[in-house]
């Protein structure tokens, strides 16, 4: 799901009404109304900037669908990505464990029943964090959700002070 913030009223009005068919994205966009001329250097620096934060959740999680609301109800715009089916590479988390400056553990979703079938609580001491890292990568259910992830930040678990304080 893609949501766009409101620059200007007249602009939202355009621009709602061609993407309610979800068929163009925010760039193909063109607004050639006369009266909608003074507007047009704001829009196109808004159309030109990379919407997306990446929400990654698992969608029957209750936490997560408590952040979903609160990202809907904040209109921040998103990509959202069900965890379980499209399951973060080693790369992704590697990138976003450096950039979070938090520790490996906080990646892990210590109330999950696969982390408590694989003992996790006393293995996970014993290992590298490369080992940590490629572990995560081998199934979304292992890693802590949901995940708001921007150009500049990483956050993990739904703290709304925290995401306000990230995403406004």
């Amino acid at each position: 799901k893609t949501c766009l913030k409101r620059p200007v009223l007249p602009f939202r009005i355009a621009i709602s009404s061609i993407l309610s068919s979800n068929t163009l994205s925010a760039k193909a966009i063109t607004i050639s109304s006369k009266s909608m001329k003074h507007y047009l250097p704001s829009i196109k620096v808004y159309l030109e900037r990379e919407i997306m934060i990446k929400f990654i959740c698992y969608p029957k999680c209750t936490t997560c669908q408590r952040a979903k609301k609160w990202l809907d109800d904040n209109k921040i715009d998103y990509e959202l990505r069900d965890i379980n089916l499209d399951n973060p590479t080693l790369e992704e988390l590697t990138e976003w464990y450096n950039k979070s400056g938090l520790p490996i553990k906080k990646f892990f979703n210590t109330s999950g029943l696969l982390y408590k079938s694989l003992d996790l609580k006393n293995k996970l001491p014993q290992m590298t964090e490369d080992e940590m890292l490629g572990l995560l990568a081998t199934d979304g259910m292992l890693v802590k959700r949901p995940l708001l992830i921007g150009d500049d930040f990483v956050l993990v678990g739904f703290k709304e002070a925290e995401w306000t304080k990230n995403t406004k």
